[in-house]
């Protein structure tokens, strides 16, 4: 379904992903510069399982999340305020604590992981 309705009504589309760099620190709170980086041509037509596992392999080498100072100092919600304001997409990282229940999530969500 989701590779019918991508191929019929969005090929125009490059489906991305945004995590933060070594620049987001300095820029996040103020919007100054540009940051951040993106994963382009992101595979949505994968299975939610393969989808999932490439959004999170992606996390584990954008380390540049981890060194917020907003997350290290346990004021996270700065970081989400920050995104919605400036307009900027909320970082993946935060969907790191579902990666250990991925297989409950997913058949919480009616999926099987595995089509």
């Amino acid at each position: 379904m989701t590779t019918n309705f991508k191929d019929e009504c969005l090929l125009h589309c490059n489906f991305q992903l945004w995590y933060p760099d070594e620049t987001t620190e300095d820029n996040l709170y103020t919007n100054k510069d540009l940051h951040g980086a993106a994963l382009s041509n992101v595979p949505i037509e994968q299975s939610p399982k393969e989808f999932l596992k490439l959004v999170w392999e992606e996390c584990e080498q954008a380390q540049h999340f981890e060194n917020l100072s907003a997350r290290e100092k346990g004021l996270w919600p700065l970081i989400l305020l920050a995104s919605r304001h400036y307009r900027i997409p909320v970082p993946v990282h935060f969907t790191l604590p579902y990666q250990k229940n991925s297989d409950t999530v997913l058949s919480d969500l009616g999926e099987t992981g595995d089509d």
